[in-house]
């Protein structure tokens, strides 16, 4: 019976666990964040707007111009671009999809603009966006 138990709860404690994160390029969660924030703020401004935000996630990841991301398309890009494992670019677009209808659109990233804009200032700073992407990979 323990015996049961302890196998019941191995194989909960692992599907618990949606995704594992890791890089088919090794690059580590720092590189990989760095390199999203610096795709994101296109300008270099250090400030990420909503505007932002689009212009990279649905003119990069937007494979089919409906103007909007679909989760396949999500993970399909982050993987091809970031070089992080599929699962794990899944657990990164749940975290994006702020209202979990499976795309990405400019209702998600308001939403998203606000959720990331910590002190509550109306900006999105880089720091912020760093913040966020790393709880992201401390979670999976």
């Amino acid at each position: 019976m323990i015996a049961f138990i302890c196998v019941l709860g191995f194989i909960s404690g692992c599907l618990a666990a949606p995704c594992t994160h890791t890089n088919s390029a090794e690059h580590t969660e720092e590189q990989v964040i760095a390199r999203v924030i610096a795709l994101a703020d296109h300008n270099n401004d250090g400030i990420l707007s909503v505007t932002d935000l689009a212009a990279y996630f649905v003119i990069n990841f937007d494979h089919n111009h409906n103007s909007e991301v679909d989760k396949n398309e999500f993970i399909l890009q982050w993987h091809e671009t970031f070089h992080d494992e599929k699962a794990f670019a899944e657990h990164v677009f749940t975290h994006f999809d702020t209202n979990a209808d499976n795309v990405l659109n400019l209702s998600d990233l308001f939403a998203l603009n606000i959720r990331l804009d910590t002190d509550g200032n109306g900006t999105v700073t880089n720091k912020e966006l760093e913040s966020y992407l790393q709880l992201i990979y401390n979670a999976c």
